[in-house]
């Protein structure tokens, strides 16, 4: 496929994922959210090669570290292209992914998932593409990415409970009573071993659509629960710092347990 073809077809791709989350969210007011919406119709378009990426920018392709970040819409015909690129395209834990490796926000067009659950996940990568344009680094320690990591959720945190509104609060509230009765949280001591989330909440679906797969259930219903662990430290934990201190520590123990880091 020539090169102008294929920055065509990609483009459209991109387009289509970003009018898609901008649907999901109108009417919300946010001014990170629009900021991370305007970064990401800005990156520069890639497309997966053997050596890495083709990114164009101004009409130009340059290497991708030229380039600074880029967004590149992956498709099942990319597991051709390479071993890494296959790993990528056939993953199936979310709708993207940002590349530190590649400076790049990769959208994985074959994922089958609510237009609301694909603008979550690009809101929450787009958020570690904004993160990284303004703080460039070549790696992190686990801990400084699981700091990272709860200033994205906070972000995702704030998001949906504007989606949700009142039935998001109510779903919740629910979560952090049930975490309560569980566990003896105290402002001295809440446990290191938090409870575990619930199944999934129905009501969910009167806020997103009904989920097209159990992977979606898990991960709607994981947001919430994160969440609700959030609200559990802030409540708890007056000191501000500390608090989020903890749930950089209870991020980087479940990233840990899911062989995420």
């Amino acid at each position: 496929m020539k090169a102008w073809m294929e920055y065509d077809r990609r483009n459209e791709l991109r387009n289509a994922y970003l009018r898609q989350a901008r649907e999901s969210v109108r009417g919300i007011e946010d001014r990170e959210m629009e900021d991370i919406l305007n970064l990401l119709h800005r990156l520069p378009l890639a497309f997966p090669t053997q050596e890495g990426l083709f990114v164009y920018r101004d009409g130009k392709s340059l290497k991708n570290r030229e380039a600074g970040i880029s967004i590149v819409p992956v498709t099942l015909e990319d597991v051709r292209v390479s071993d890494f690129w296959k790993s990528i395209a056939l993953q199936n834990r979310a709708a993207g992914n940002f590349l530190i490796r590649l400076s790049t926000l990769v959208i994985l067009t074959n994922q089958s998932m609510l237009p609301a659950t694909n603008a979550i996940t690009l809101l929450h990568e787009g958020y570690h593409a904004k993160f990284f344009a303004e703080n460039s680094h070549d790696g992190q320690s686990d801990e400084e990415y699981c700091r990272e990591e709860v200033g994205a959720y906070s972000f995702i945190n704030r998001i949906v409970e504007k989606m949700g509104g009142d039935v998001y609060r109510m779903i919740l509230r629910e979560q952090i009573i049930r975490m309560e009765m569980i566990a003896s949280f105290n402002d001295e001591d809440i446990p290191n071993v938090i409870p575990i989330r619930s199944e999934y909440n129905d009501l969910l679906s009167l806020i997103y659509g009904f989920p097209r797969s159990e992977h979606e259930m898990t991960a709607l219903q994981t947001n919430v629960w994160i969440h609700a662990v959030f609200t559990i430290f802030e409540e708890y934990i007056e000191d501000k710092e500390k608090a989020s201190e903890r749930k950089a520590m209870f991020l980087c123990s479940l990233y840990k347990e899911r062989r995420i880091l």
